[in-house]
């Protein structure tokens, strides 16, 4: 009895020594935006406390700040923000907090795209980009280290795990993307935070229907929706473009010609325990859709050519595959 005693109790010290201290003060964060949030807390671990100042359903471009939470913003030792919403820069003036964004994420590899058939630079949703998302872990990862040297490894052993875990990330997407032939669908963006994710898969975008609040009139509409008939094409739809006019004329595109539509996170992101989940969910939402693009593709080339009984059958067995593949990406999305 006395060995399984002593045993028991060299396990429970154990345990406490390698916890974090109850009283042991954290590094307090605020993001502007729940995805930074995500990265933050991947790195930052148990010795980082995280909130977001964007709430639920919010639209970042026109987020009032509040007296209550700027008060809240007062408490934090580091802000961490995209560098691009009107809101941050207010946060960034109006208090004397320690604080990163583009800047700081471009000095450690971060690249932003023009948009889609344009020169400007599309300062959009590049976080969803994973190579950007690594650029970020290691600034948020570089400015810990020198607010908490004592866990300077600690963080660092996070982010080698941030980086391996995106990195496999990438090459399962390349990998099915290719083996499925999905790289042949073209992709209709909705808004321009789309772009990133969807260039990540090596996918390529054929259109954009609202850039930075233009809408298409009625000749842009009817160009995107010849296209949409006659090519076989992908619609994305971030979150925060679904209650707004850009997300009517998709889901009015998506009726009228029959194209499926994927459903992306960008901003809202507040349900996802890790960032890579969040990548896995997109992944699956878009790998859902191209599947349901496949099935068109089939009836777009054989359905003049084979027998129906080989056409339906053909049907079945990609349906029957993207219901693998799914099932596989959402078990990935819980990891």
């Amino acid at each position: 009895m006395k060995p399984l005693l002593t045993l028991v109790t060299a396990i429970t010290l154990i345990a406490l020594l390698t916890l974090p201290a109850q009283n042991e003060e954290r590094i307090v964060v605020a993001t502007s935006i729940p995805p930074l949030a995500l990265i933050v807390k991947d790195i930052g671990g148990d010795y980082v406390d995280v909130f977001y100042v964007l709430p639920p359903g919010a639209e970042p471009h026109h987020f009032q700040l509040t007296p209550d939470l700027l008060d809240k913003l007062k408490g934090a030792d580091l802000f961490v923000h995209t560098g691009h919403f009107e809101f941050e820069f207010r946060i960034v003036e109006a208090l004397n907090i320690k604080s990163i964004g583009r800047k700081d994420f471009e000095k450690h590899g971060l690249r932003l795209m023009p948009y889609p058939a344009s020169l400007d630079i599309n300062p959009h949703g590049y976080w969803l980009y994973p190579d950007n998302a690594i650029a970020i872990a290691k600034a948020i990862e570089r400015v810990l280290e020198s607010l908490d040297p004592e866990h300077a490894e600690y963080y660092r052993d996070r982010l080698s795990k941030f980086i391996n875990e995106v990195e496999e990330f990438k090459e399962f997407a390349r990998r099915l993307i290719q083996a499925r032939g999905y790289h042949e669908i073209g992709i209709i963006l909705t808004v321009p935070g789309e772009e990133y994710f969807v260039k990540a898969l090596g996918l390529e975008i054929k259109g954009l229907i609202a850039k930075d609040g233009i809408l298409p009139g009625a000749k842009e509409l009817a160009e995107l929706e010849d296209m949409l008939r006659s090519e076989c094409l992908v619609i994305t739809l971030a979150e925060i473009a679904s209650g707004v006019k850009a997300g009517e004329y998709a889901h009015e595109l998506a009726g009228e010609t029959h194209t499926p539509i994927a459903r992306l996170c960008i901003v809202h992101t507040e349900d996802f325990p890790s960032f890579l989940s969040l990548l896995y969910y997109n992944l699956g939402s878009l790998a859902s859709a191209l599947s349901q693009a496949s099935l068109k593709r089939v009836g777009m080339e054989v359905e003049l050519y084979v027998p129906i009984e080989l056409y339906h059958a053909a049907i079945i067995i990609l349906a029957i595959v993207a219901i693998a593949e799914l099932l596989l990406i959402i078990r990935l999305t819980r990891r």
